[in-house]
């Protein structure tokens, strides 16, 4: 029983977007910053350098888990700062082509519709919404299926699978198709 649960929760991990790996990344400290609170200076360097980045070969890092080690550090020859050498967990959005993803929908507008996960931002182009036409409602654009009456409004969710991806200007961009709303 215990390992039918075990796979359960190792597959679910396997099919989320939201991936836990571990990054080695190097930091600078002055020395004024090696002080009893050294441990915490270091913990906000890495959170200022990592989270809320993206990383070609990481994704989006959401945020630390833990630090794993400290595998070197030195002292730099021209400023004197130390440079610390690190194994870092971290929780990131690592697009990947054919995963399933939950997401918001941001803006409706003639040529499709601009969705986001986290700090993830996807576009699905109108030729891949088919069921639904666009519906004009005074100042907003919404997507109208006729066959349900069923209505796609800004911030509704929705249900979408990677078709495409470029990493470009240190950004992921992802081209979607809708599978099902929610």
């Amino acid at each position: 029983m215990i390992q039918e649960e075990s796979k359960k929760k190792r597959k679910e991990e396997e099919m989320s977007i939201e991936k836990h790996m571990v990054i080695r990344t190097s930091i600078q400290l002055p020395p004024e910053q090696m002080s009893m609170e050294w441990k915490k200076n270091l913990t906000d360097a890495v959170e200022k350098s990592l989270v809320g980045k993206c990383i070609k070969e990481y994704g989006y890092v959401m945020r630390i888990d833990k630090f794993m080690k400290i595998v070197d550090q030195q002292i730099t020859r021209l400023d004197g700062n130390i440079r610390f050498h690190l194994d870092i967990q971290v929780t990131s959005i690592l697009p990947m082509i054919g995963e399933k993803i939950d997401a918001v929908i941001e803006m409706i507008f003639p040529h499709g519709v601009f969705c986001s996960h986290h700090a993830m931002r996807m576009m699905l182009p109108i030729n891949r919404c088919a069921e639904y036409t666009l519906r004009h409602e005074f100042s907003t654009i919404s997507l109208y299926r006729p066959s349900d009456g069923h209505v796609l409004r800004k911030k509704d969710c929705i249900q979408v699978v990677i078709e495409d991806i470029r990493f470009e200007n240190d950004l992921y961009s992802c081209i979607v198709s809708m599978v099902e709303y929610k």
